[in-house]
């Protein structure tokens, strides 16, 4: 009987411990629960804040793109009109260059033609009782205008010629004290001081300092051409004193006692329609010509500022 009751007493405990233990693991349960409802009531309460806040920045986003990409473009029209403003400014410069071109092309040309036409009519005017050293000099007056035009003619051509990369130069050796003084013998020959009857032509010196087979690899017709235009600007400038053309084997140079060039213009000289003095004759265009004729030959062409006595023009033979 005693024993029956230790086993039902037993039984009674372990259910028990078993109730306890279940009673535990329900609160465990209910304690998770609890903890998982407050998570998800918390996240209810912050997940409307986040979305609002990722909403916000995706709209901060846009508009910062947005404001980039019209800034891009005000800019890209800004710079737009900037080259349209500067292509219509240079259009309208090259189309007042081409005006004052004309304009002072017309005016050069007109003087040598006008000497032309005068002295051809006094040559064949019937009745006129010239001699023989009138009508030489006349004859003389009419080839030395004709030459003047002729430069200005072949001038023009050349420089279009040239700007357009449409001359090749003829490279070969070639004797550089023959050719200077072909050159020299050529401006002389053209020589426009010489227009003036009372006047006396300052003297072209020829200084020769290369033995006479020397060569130079070079164009011989673009380099002599450079070098009678310089002698040419020379005799036209220089009222008293002399021309020199000196020969080296590096140098090629043509100096006078005129005026010379202003300080700052050593440069400006070398543009187009570029001129010192507006009352000497030309257009503007022959050192322009040079300048085009030395990146053509690979040679240089400057000024010697040191030199003090006029102008010197150097061109160095590399």
């Amino acid at each position: 009987m005693a024993r029956r009751y230790r086993h039902v007493s037993d039984s009674i405990t372990q259910q028990k411990h078993a109730l306890a233990i279940a009673a535990m693991d329900e609160v465990k349960h209910n304690a998770e629960l609890m903890k998982r409802t407050a998570r998800i009531k918390s996240w209810t309460h912050i997940l409307p804040a986040v979305v609002l806040m990722l909403l916000f920045a995706i709209i901060a986003a846009f508009l910062a793109l947005y404001a980039y990409r019209r800034r891009r473009d005000i800019d890209k029209l800004q710079a737009a009109n900037m080259q349209l403003s500067l292509a219509a400014r240079r259009v309208a410069e090259a189309a007042e260059r081409k005006a004052d071109f004309l304009r002072q092309m017309s005016h050069e040309m007109r003087t040598p033609l006008n000497a032309i036409s005068g002295f051809s009519q006094l040559l064949l005017a019937p009745g006129m009782d010239i001699d023989g050293n009138e009508r030489r000099d006349f004859c003389r007056r009419v080839m030395q205008n004709h030459c003047l035009m002729r430069r200005m003619v072949d001038n023009m051509v050349d420089i279009s010629l040239l700007e357009n990369n449409a001359v090749k130069p003829d490279m070969r050796p070639t004797p550089l004290a023959g050719l200077c003084r072909s050159a020299a013998e050529r401006a002389a020959g053209c020589r426009p001081d010489a227009e003036q009857a009372d006047k006396t032509p300052v003297p072209l010196e020829l200084r020769i300092n290369v033995a006479d087979d020397y060569a130079y690899v070079t164009d011989a017709g673009r380099l002599a051409d450079m070098l009678m235009e310089l002698l040419h600007n020379a005799m036209k400038v220089t009222r008293q004193g002399r021309v020199v053309l000196e020969c080296g084997e590096r140098q090629l140079s043509v100096s006078d006692t005129g005026p010379g060039i202003p300080q700052g213009l050593e440069y400006v000289i070398f543009e187009r329609f570029e001129k010192i003095d507006s009352f000497v004759q030309g257009a503007g265009i022959g050192l322009y010509r040079c300048r085009l004729q030395a990146a053509l030959l690979g040679v240089g062409l400057r000024v010697d500022t040191a030199y003090t006595e006029g102008a010197r023009f150097v061109i160095d033979l590399p």
